[in-house]
């Protein structure tokens, strides 16, 4: 047993390593009566200063009155969240505004029957990482099996400190415990390179097996890679501890310093005393989480090792290495156990470079890391047939950015890179995102792009590419966001440390993906106005019906086969119909404006053109009708006509082929009239009178003119004269058009007399011009029929008189 002031010394040394406050011990306690341990925090009971007094180490976070308490000491009970089945769930989570901690992580090695990692074949410690096989058997010695391990770094000062522990399943016989921080991460992988554990959430060493013999690791060192190499003697005394470095040029682990038996070294070269501690555990002490079942009443004497060690003092640095990963390895014993170099006072190096690996853990120990955070939101543009997806929410009234931070102690560059072609534009410290901490003097733009994160902090990044989705991108009915389109892509941060002069695929220090998914609508919808002009009569038997109207895109996606049609049952053929984008938005066509279908048809057929988001169109045309809707009576032979018709556009949203419509309707009113009226003359042949009785048999000559008095075209006019029964066929009468002189000859057989003296003939003349005149009355009617109008009202009549004087010469002018 090693004397107390030895002890407490070693104790101090390791308490001012770790930043103990002064005059108080940060790491190690000593038991007066068991020997000593390595802690993390104190667990005294009472003073050491004297090395008197009881004392008994303790891996719970015990805090004497008097001696150093919170946020200066943690115990190794403090830095791990434990449930009551006794099982570490994780780290607790104020580590670093708590503790000052960078990293802390807890390894769970099954025991015995549960162990699913165990080394297979020939697996030596200066072999590639690369060539190890591990499989899953509960085969290795129990001295070999590992239980626990846990280790937990700092940095004090500008240093870099890291303390680990670990227990076994037993506590007895020789053995050799290695534990290797590698700043590339390893992987555990199956013979085909599939990924079985990394330590991530998704795929945790804990739970790693391999169910195909053998499995592999993946990885590789680095320079500036660490193993500790602990050796203890039969009966689990500790017996001594070797640091290595690895060397990258010669592919070997160098030694950097040996420290036989327990306790801290001693100065050496450049390495400073108390850059190394380790020790046993000389007593019973206890543990919150499950230890090895033959442990009933705790973990007894040399179950538990723990030890501490100053990196940067070791390596002689100031960068802080950023490890990744820690593995711990049990290995056999190559031969009889070494003898100390005479002269060198040193244990020799043979036994880690040649004894067989047996059993191992491993956890995430990212000293230096990085997170993603991955935001996304998407929406359509202002034509509408591209979605931009950024990745970031800036629809919100705060923006808030896709982030990348720096978890560890050390300076990073960082490449980001997108599975999308995106660009990225880094955003300086702030900007409306609480979330940026990062600085930035100048902004690094590319699909690529690469920038600085100082230790412990946080930069923002935003991009933004467009996608021109298909049917594919839809959520399908069912799910939540159906019908709405779906955007997922992932980042990728990449991190080397800055003095990697050229990064590549073997040298980085971490590696982050974040993926986000995004949903957005597209609203399909249209709008359509109609309006008309008072239709005209064209040849007094057709209307001219002139409409116009607006169209608009009122959705936020761009619309497809827009089609712009009558939609009037029975259909109008339009004579002309065209329509323009109406880009000033006064509801007509200008010059300059785009013309999207011109013709009879075109716009039926459909525009030439998608429609943009909230992009207006004006159409125009005209066509004839000769079928009123309704005809509405009026007074003097006037009728009000009445052309409703109906627009319809169609159209199909440019993305899902669903197809929106609307339709406008209006009606144009026209007012006509129809009339017809008839002109007779007549004259009596004296030379033809023949007396008797009284009775005159005479002949006549008669003329008639028809006009059309309306504004509406007459058909199928016929005119009658009465007297002799006969008809003239006019035909078609034009508007304000006349027929023309119609003549006619006839023998009125019987005239009578109205009076008779002195023999002689005389009549007596209606109008007093001619009162010996002989005369008679005669009639003309003539009947037709108006264009436009229903048969109910189309039909037109009238009648014209004349009396027929006695003339000696009938001939009139153009008889």
């Amino acid at each position: 047993m090693k004397s107390l002031p030895a002890k407490t010394a070693l104790a101090l040394a390791l308490g001012a390593m770790l930043g103990a406050p002064s005059g108080m011990v940060y790491a190690a306690s000593v038991d007066s009566t068991a020997g000593g341990i390595v802690e993390l925090g104190n667990t005294l009971e009472d003073t050491i200063h004297d090395g008197t007094g009881p004392t008994r180490a303790n891996i719970l976070g015990v805090t004497p009155s008097g001696q150093c308490s919170g946020a200066e000491c943690p115990d190794w009970s403090d830095l791990f969240v434990v449930d009551s089945a006794k099982k570490v769930t994780g780290v607790i989570p104020n580590l670093s505004t708590r503790y000052g901690g960078l990293e802390a992580t807890f390894v769970y090695d099954g025991i015995s029957s549960e162990d699913n990692s165990i080394f297979a074949g020939t697996n030596k410690n200066d072999a590639p990482i690369d060539t190890y096989e591990w499989k899953s058997d509960p085969g290795a010695p129990q001295k070999d099996d590992i239980s626990n391990a846990f280790f937990y770094a700092k940095k004090v000062g500008t240093d870099l400190i890291i303390a680990g522990g670990f227990d076994r399943k037993s506590n007895d016989g020789s053995s050799h415990i290695d534990i290797e921080f590698n700043q590339s991460e390893i992987k555990l992988v199956d013979k085909n390179g599939g990924l079985i554990a990394d330590g991530s959430v998704e795929h945790p060493f804990e739970t790693a097996e391999c169910l195909v013999k053998n499995c592999k690791f993946d990885g590789q060192r680095m320079e500036g890679d660490i193993l500790i190499s602990m050796n203890f003697a039969t009966g689990g005394d500790f017996g001594y501890v070797t640091i290595f470095g690895w060397n990258a040029t010669a592919q070997k682990w160098d030694r950097l310093i040996q420290q036989p038996g327990e306790g801290c070294n001693l100065v050496k070269g450049s390495i400073p005393a108390g850059s190394v501690c380790a020790f046993n555990n000389d007593g019973l002490i206890q543990a919150p989480w499950v230890i090895p079942p033959d442990f009933p009443d705790g973990l007894p004497h040399n179950a538990f090792t723990e030890g501490v060690m100053n990196i940067s003092k070791l390596l002689g640095i100031t960068n802080l290495p950023c490890f990744s990963t820690v593995t711990v390895k049990t290995r056999s014993s190559a031969g009889p156990t070494p003898k100390i170099d005479s002269a060198t006072g040193e244990y020799p190096d043979d036994d880690i470079h040649t004894s067989e690996l047996k059993d191992f853990s491993m956890g995430r120990f990212a000293l230096c890391g990085i997170d993603v955070t991955k935001e996304c939101e998407a929406k359509l543009n202002t034509a509408g047939d591209k979605f931009e997806v950024k990745l970031q929410r800036w629809l919100d009234p705060d923006t808030i950015y896709s982030t990348v931070g720096n978890t560890g102690a050390v300076d990073l560059n960082v490449r980001l890179s997108d599975t999308k072609t995106t660009t990225v534009d880094l955003v300086a410290s702030g900007a409306n995102s609480p979330g940026c901490t990062g600085v930035l003097t100048t902004q690094d733009v590319g699909p690529n792009a690469s920038f600085a994160v100082g230790a412990g902090l946080t930069q923002c990044f935003t991009g933004m590419y467009e996608v021109a989705p298909t049917a594919a991108y839809i959520v399908p009915a069912g799910q939540p966001h159906a019908g709405e389109f779906v955007f997922t892509d992932t980042v990728t941060a990449t991190a080397w440390e800055q003095h990697i002069m050229t990064p590549s695929e073997t040298n980085y220090i971490d590696r982050k993906m974040a993926t986000a998914t995004c949903y957005a609508p597209a609203n399909a919808s249209i709008s359509l106005t109609k309006s008309c002009d008072t239709a005209i009569l064209v040849d007094g038997e057709k209307a001219k019906v002139t409409i116009f109207g607006t169209g608009e895109n009122t959705g936020d996606v761009a619309l497809k086969e827009v089609k712009l049609f009558d939609n009037t049952i029975p259909s109008i053929s339009f004579e002309a119909l065209s329509a323009c984008l109406d880009a000033n938005g006064n509801e007509a066509c200008d010059v300059g404006e785009a013309i999207l279908c011109s013709g009879k048809v075109d716009c039926a057929d459909g525009f030439n053109a998608n429609l943009p988001a909230k992009a207006k169109f004006a159409y125009s045309g005209w066509y004839y009708s000769t079928s009123p809707a309704s005809v509405t009576p009026g007074n003097n032979g006037q009728y009000e006509l009445a052309f409703p018709d109906t627009m319809k556009v169609t159209a199909k949203n440019l993305f899902t082929d669903a197809t929106v419509d609307n339709t406008a309707a209006a009606e144009c009113k026209l007012v006509v009239s129809k009339g017809i009226s008839v002109v007779k003359d007549c004259k009596l042949r004296l030379n033809t009178f023949t007396a008797t009785n009284n009775n005159v048999a005479v002949q006549a000559d008669a003329r008639m003119d028809v006009k059309n008095d309306g504004t509406l075209k007459l058909t199928s006019v016929k005119l009658t004269n009465q007297a002799t029964g006969v008809n003239f066929t006019i035909g078609d009468l034009a508007p304000a058009a006349m027929s023309g002189w119609k003549y006619d000859m006839y023998q009125v057989k019987t005239i009578h007399y109205a009076n008779n003296t002195g023999g002689a003939a005389t009549f007596p003349s209606p109008d007093g011009v001619c009162a010996n005149a002989a005369h008679f009355r005669d009639d003309a009617r003539v009947t037709g029929t108006a264009a436009l109008l229903p048969a109910a009202h189309a039909a037109v009549e009238a009648t014209g008189s004349a009396w027929c004087n006695v003339c000696q010469d009938c001939d009139w002018p153009g008889k």
